[in-house]
């Protein structure tokens, strides 16, 4: 929310949905109003299945701004809808995460840096932001598809019996 106030001067026609619901909606829908940035911010509350999947394919960009995580899958679900990402350095995000091949990372509370990714990200032209997308969704396809984690997970069942 921070970073949105601090560039929403140079950000014609665009809209940005917090999608999910936790301990501070309130909190962070009382400071948007108080900022007057509900024409920027929508809240979308919890979202699932079709519903959030139309929402992965109308967005140009997914932004995950955690102070913590483990292994986001909606990082995965992001690159499925071949969506370019932007997340903090947290977590396992960095594993998967190569900056300008399949999105960018920076660091936690960087609400600067965040700032000028954005900025950065609204004026790529639309190929561009699709070839990121697309590396994404191949990564995804390649490594994390249902059949790929099936048969990892039942490799990890046969060695575990071998012992």
């Amino acid at each position: 929310i921070m970073a949105i106030n601090s560039i929403k001067n140079e950000l014609n026609n665009v809209e940005f949905h917090i999608i999910g619901s936790g301990e501070q909606s309130k909190e962070l829908q009382t400071e948007v109003n108080k900022l007057g940035l509900n024409h920027f911010i929508k809240f979308r509350g919890k979202i699932f299945g079709k519903e959030l999947i139309k929402e992965f394919k109308s967005s140009h960009l997914f932004i995950l701004p955690s102070i913590f995580e483990g292994q986001p899958l909606t990082l995965l679900e992001a690159w499925a809808s071949e969506l370019p990402v932007l997340v903090t350095d947290v977590g396992d995000n960095y594993r998967f995460v190569k900056k300008d091949l399949n999105g960018w990372i920076l660091p936690p509370k960087d609400t600067g840096g965040l700032a000028k990714l954005i900025l950065k990200v609204k004026d790529m032209k639309k190929n561009e932001l699709k070839k990121i997308g697309k590396y994404g969704y191949e990564l995804v396809k390649k490594k994390y598809s249902w059949d790929v984690m099936v048969k990892r997970t039942y490799g990890v069942y046969l060695d575990e019996l071998k012992e």
